[in-house]
């Protein structure tokens, strides 16, 4: 395969620098990929700015996304009469709609709100998956950080990563009088 398709699937034109580059990626054959990779210099110390985002990137547009839902939100709760001094946990599984995971009494008419209303669940679903990756980074640069000063414990204690067949911890929103706060449960 070559990579042309991937850098058009990425949205990157087919110029002289993606041309250079895809020749030279594709004149590579698995060995030397490996050994280079043996003798690569070790990544820069701060190796999540380095990457590209970095969680204090995301900060300020998950909470922009986390106001804008409140916004939209509370006058319709309001409107259905929705009891908020007992929690609310909402949460997107794994086909996209919004849940109720509480066992609030009105959760039947909360998750119905969502399936009505394209743009509330659409906002919910933005605000899940910037903590969601905002959770990722973070416990990416926390297996960075011990990796950097020892290998053997970080494998140790972040060997969950490496591991294909385990489930991520899944995003709630917990609706609380007039807090909103993130959960991750497993």
């Amino acid at each position: 395969m070559t990579i042309a398709p991937l850098l058009s699937l990425a949205g990157i034109a087919a110029g002289p620098v993606a041309e250079l580059a895809a020749r030279a990626v594709e004149s590579l054959d698995f060995s030397s990929f490996l050994g280079a990779a043996k003798t690569s210099p070790p990544p820069p110390e701060d190796a999540s700015s380095a990457a590209g985002i970095s969680l204090g990137d995301l900060v300020a547009p998950t909470k922009d996304a986390l106001d804008r839902f409140r916004q939209l939100l509370a006058p319709r709760l309001r409107a259905l009469g929705v009891d908020l001094s007992q929690p609310v946990l909402l949460a997107v599984d794994a086909l996209g709609q919004v849940r109720e995971t509480s066992g609030h009494p009105q959760g039947a008419q909360i998750e119905q709100l969502f399936a009505s209303n394209d743009a509330l669940s659409n906002n919910l679903r933005e605000v899940s998956a910037q903590f969601e990756v905002m959770r990722a980074i973070e416990e990416h640069q926390r297996f960075a950080e011990l990796y950097a000063q020892n290998p053997n414990l970080a494998i140790a204690q972040f060997g969950h990563l490496f591991d294909q067949d385990r489930s991520l911890p899944q995003f709630h929103l917990e609706l609380l009088g007039d807090e909103m706060n993130p959960v991750f449960s497993n």
